[in-house]
């Protein structure tokens, strides 16, 4: 536990802890440090540098050495007179060059994307890599300097409050979402209100085929059945693929796979037109006449995106199968037949 008032003495400071230590040609210690002093009422990240004749210098305490994978330690240009610093992957902040003598920083802010610090010409050019929690391990090299101008274009985007983090993209590039006045969707260019929150508050789950929207209440007690943007009908999920079973095999064929944000449900018809639901942890398919239950198999465990289990399902081969992560399935004499996944 680091405390304020208690460190080791460096000039008027008390230094907590420290890390990236180098010395530049004119034997000048630079290094990242958790420092407290006299005007500071709080522990502060800082860079601190020490000259060969024992002067100490606090630079931008909003600063650190970053630690850009694979990016270089801090690279000294201008005869030791400024320092190019890697950015930190894992909080998105900025490479930076620091100058010695203003005591300022100068931030690569043109694209955050590219933190990493990798080498720097005579000209004072930097080369930087990219962040690789946004882009491909392939991604190339970029070159920062004031003098070069970006000239790639520059997208506009646009944010809205919504009441919940639910969205869904349907079939049609449209956008799903709850805003303040109830479930609405989104064409690119307005908001169309599609059920007010005065009815009841409900979010979107998943898109088919068709322009079919199905949604549900808070507790997953109600689904809703939109078609464009009225609604057909509300019951148990059941109940509603029982009662619109060409709508659903329409919306959700053999050949459809919906996106999702969250693997919390799936529905898919077969070629038989079985219609095949998996939610939460069990699975059943309706035949047209009745719901067939699955047999009680660890092959049908939900699943979720980073781990083993059934977090996907279609149809596949001559569609008369269906898929999940770690089993085959099909309708064979009115029961659910399990077989190990390929």
């Amino acid at each position: 536990m680091l405390v304020a008032g208690r460190g080791t003495p460096l000039g008027s400071l008390l230094v907590h802890s420290a890390a990236d230590l180098y010395q530049d040609q004119q034997d000048r210690v630079v290094f990242s440090a958790t420092i407290s002093a006299p005007d500071l009422p709080r522990l502060q990240n800082a860079i601190v540098t020490v000259d060969r004749n024992g002067k100490v210098q606090r630079l931008d305490t909003s600063i650190v050495f970053g630690s850009s994978g694979g990016a270089r330690p801090g690279i000294f240009i201008d005869n030791g007179k400024s320092v190019w610093i890697s950015g930190s992957a894992s909080s998105n902040s900025a490479a930076r060059r620091l100058d010695f003598a203003t005591r300022q920083a100068v931030a690569q802010s043109t694209d955050m994307n590219y933190p990493g610090v990798m080498a720097v010409d005579r000209s004072g050019h930097a080369f930087l890599r990219g962040n690789y929690y946004h882009l491909e391990p392939s991604a190339p090299l970029g070159v920062f300097s004031p003098e070069y101008p970006d000239l790639r274009p520059s997208l506009q985007g646009e944010s809205f409050p919504i009441s919940t983090s639910e969205h869904v993209i349907a079939s049609d590039g449209k956008v799903w979402a709850v805003l303040k006045d109830g479930l609405s969707r989104y064409d690119g260019g307005i908001w169309e209100l599609i059920y007010p929150v005065s009815r009841g508050q409900v979010v979107p789950v998943l898109s088919g085929r068709e322009d079919v929207m199905l949604c549900r209440n808070n507790i997953a007690t109600q689904y809703l059945l939109f078609e464009d943007n009225q609604l057909v009908a509300s019951a148990p999920l059941r109940r509603l693929i029982a009662t619109y079973p060409d709508k659903f095999a329409a919306a959700f064929p053999p050949s459809y796979t919906p996106l999702q944000r969250n693997y919390r449900l799936w529905i898919t018809a077969d070629s038989h037109k079985n219609i095949w639901q998996l939610e939460q942890n069990s699975v059943a398919v309706f035949s047209g006449q009745d719901w067939i239950v699955g047999p009680d198999s660890p092959r049908l465990l939900r699943g979720l995106p980073n781990s083993l289990g059934s977090n996907v399902m279609t149809a596949v081969a001559d569609g008369s199968r269906v898929f999940f992560s770690t089993a085959l399935a099909a309708v064979e004499d009115g029961k659910m037949v399990l077989s190990p996944a390929p």
